[in-house]
């Protein structure tokens, strides 16, 4: 990627802002100046940032949204960003850090990045009363980033073995991870707790729901080709005027069947991909007659995964066809799935890098 420099000044607000170590951070060793809290505290903070790294193979190891430009208490004008961080959302000032580049990166075709701005959570300048941080389904999304570093997916072990096991935690992990987030102490209000990439493409692909814009969605190596056509087919026909209309072949019959809001399906769908084994492990591991009946249809294993792709195929077509399917909650749902795994990194190639800040 080609270097390119950018003024605070010039920042755009609901821009995405990587934060990548030009060093790998150092543990702080004990002094007079730190109580043992602090010194824990700022030693946990560059503990999760080695482990990113770690786990990334990459120096980026966080993400934020730029919110909007304020009058500092000396008179000068200073960028400030809104953000999920251990353990809360919020809103903090400076923009840039001694040892770190912040990098831009801005939605195409001049679309209006401040739109996604208005799916933050309640966010405040204090500590006290902001979201927390969703620090299980972190865990959750740095086990299945390792795994996607550390097992090469061109190898033959990884096209067996990979698309299996992140399947089977994804699938597995998402509800527990969820579960446990809800019970931390600092999770108090039940409202859903981010962590920051998450944050930010949830920002975004929820907005894309509510203008009816695929443009806005954030794409990335943790969300599926198949997931990314769903979530394009909700949002397009989100208030597709539909008629209820009489399904009479013997097909029609058995997706009208279908718990179409079952998160089974959907986590499943989601996250289904090319390689048939792993079509094969969803078919197979799923409570839903509707896989069980394309397992059945297939001739052998080389046969799975096509009647898979045929089967979401259909169900496209039957959201296309019922008019009383929430196409909106439904969208919701894969943003919810597809966005506890996005990490810091997985956002460099997301939309157009429009350069690193420069103080200007």
């Amino acid at each position: 990627m080609e270097k390119l420099l950018i003024k605070e000044s010039e920042l755009k607000k609901g821009d995405i802002l990587l934060y990548t170590f030009i060093n790998p951070p150092e543990f702080i060793p004990p002094s007079k100046d730190k109580t043992l809290k602090e010194l824990i505290s700022d030693n946990l903070k560059v503990l999760i940032d080695k482990l990113i790294i770690w786990t990334e193979k990459s120096n980026t190891t966080h993400a934020a949204l730029f919110y909007d430009f304020i009058k500092n208490d000396d008179g000068s004008t200073g960028g400030q960003v809104a953000e999920a961080t251990l353990p809360y959302c919020q809103l903090r000032t400076p923009i840039l850090a001694p040892n770190l580049t912040v990098s831009v990166h801005r939605l195409p075709n001049n679309l209006d990045g401040s739109l996604v701005l208005n799916e933050l959570p309640p966010l405040s300048e204090t500590n006290k009363d902001n979201n927390g941080y969703a620090l299980a389904q972190a865990c959750v999304a740095g086990l299945i980033m390792l795994l996607r570093t550390r097992i090469n997916p061109e190898s033959e072990e990884g096209k067996k073995i990979l698309p299996l096991i992140l399947s089977f935690l994804k699938i597995l992990s998402f509800p527990i991870g969820k579960y446990v987030d809800s019970i931390l102490p600092f999770n108090k209000d039940g409202k859903k707790p981010f962590f920051c990439s998450q944050l930010v493409a949830y920002c975004y692909d929820m907005t894309a729901v509510k203008y009816k814009n695929p443009e806005f969605t954030v794409k990335s190596p943790s969300s599926s080709k198949l997931g990314n056509t769903l979530l394009d087919y909700l949002i397009k026909h989100i208030d597709l005027d539909a008629k209820d209309e009489l399904l009479t072949s013997p097909q029609d019959q058995l997706f009208s069947q279908i718990d179409i809001d079952s998160p089974e399906l959907f986590y499943a769908a989601s996250k289904i991909v090319d390689e048939k084994s792993s079509g094969l492990f969803l078919a197979a591991n799923t409570e839903s007659p509707v896989y069980k009946t394309a397992l059945s249809q297939a001739n052998d294993i080389k046969s799975v995964g096509p009647h898979i792709k045929k089967l979401i195929k259909d169900i496209l077509i039957l959201l296309g066809k019922k008019a009383d399917i929430d196409k909106e909650g439904l969208a919701k749902t894969i943003i919810d799935f597809q966005t506890s795994f996005i990490m810091p990194s997985d956002l460099e190639n997301v939309f157009e890098y429009k350069g690193e800040v420069v103080n200007a």
